[in-house]
């Protein structure tokens, strides 16, 4: 499955776009990227690849988090794992991670068969985050977990993502790519 990362970089560049499925020979390409160490404060960005400005699944962005891990799965479609655990900028009882499950592109009886995404989350909460999320009431293919419950993936797998002065540079640069390119 197609799956697109866009690096935080000084001068930013559109997306990357990356093909993702369970053969011998693209299973392990999200790992083999550049990855940079994780943040501490101070880094200078420049214009490596490394750290994560942003991915896209069937149209869906993830930004904005501390971490980014993916995962092909045998039937074709990917796991995304993101989450916020930073001390410096949030506490445990803020702490969020979700993790979306895409299958492939199918017909869908309750649209009459038309094609349609197979989307799936489960989001893991500290106490002060989940009761915001339970609060918006039952949410379509959405399990809300404890904080306590969710288990990092491993670390060969998890790229970092670092706070930009200007993220509005790397909005401006980046193509549209909708759920439609997954069909």
């Amino acid at each position: 499955m197609r799956l697109y990362v866009q690096w935080t970089k000084a001068n930013a560049e559109d997306w990357v776009a990356l093909d993702l499925d369970t053969s011998s020979q693209r299973r392990r390409v999200w790992e083999r990227l550049p990855k940079k160490a994780e943040p501490v404060g101070g880094e200078i960005i420049d214009n490596a690849a490394g750290w994560v400005f942003a991915v896209n699944v069937q149209g869906v962005h993830f930004e904005g988090y501390d971490h980014y891990a993916v995962v092909p799965l045998a039937s074709g479609g990917l796991r995304v794992i993101i989450w916020n655990d930073d001390p410096a900028d949030f506490t445990p009882d803020t702490f969020v991670a979700q993790v979306w499950t895409f299958e492939t592109v199918a017909p869908d009886p309750k649209i009459g068969g038309a094609l349609n995404t197979r989307q799936s989350r489960v989001v893991y909460a500290g106490p002060v985050t989940r009761a915001a999320w339970l609060a918006t009431g039952p949410i379509e293919n959405t399990v809300i977990l404890p904080w306590a419950d969710f288990t990092p993936p491993s670390t060969t797998i998890t790229f970092h993502g670092i706070w930009t002065t200007n993220p509005d540079q790397h909005y401006m640069v980046r193509a549209f790519h909708g759920w439609e390119e997954w069909r």
